[in-house]
């Protein structure tokens, strides 16, 4: 007997700050909620929590940690609301 077994393509990770990235683009880079930013991750299903969280779901406190922690890469105005920075300065 011989096992047949699926050839699957090697999974891509992909990183919150991609998906968060993405999204502003998509939307024009618009204003937007932490919580709106959450909630299309959560529909869009791409990224993946590498942690054993009890909820997969990407809350909305995340998303507006994350663009403060890379300021360069995102700006939050007096309201929380979070977009793309105007010029990017990546720091890696």
């Amino acid at each position: 007997m011989t096992k047949k077994f699926k050839k699957q393509l090697p999974r891509v990770r992909i990183y919150l700050l991609d998906e968060i990235n993405d999204i502003l683009k998509e939307n024009g880079n618009q204003w937007m909620t932490s919580k709106e930013i959450a909630r299309l991750v959560n529909e869009r299903g791409r990224y993946k929590k590498t942690t054993r969280a009890k909820t997969p779901d990407v809350k909305g406190f995340q998303i507006f940690l994350r663009a403060r922690n890379y300021s360069h890469m995102f700006e939050i105005d007096d309201n929380k609301r979070i977009r793309l920075a105007r010029r990017q300065t990546w720091k890696f």
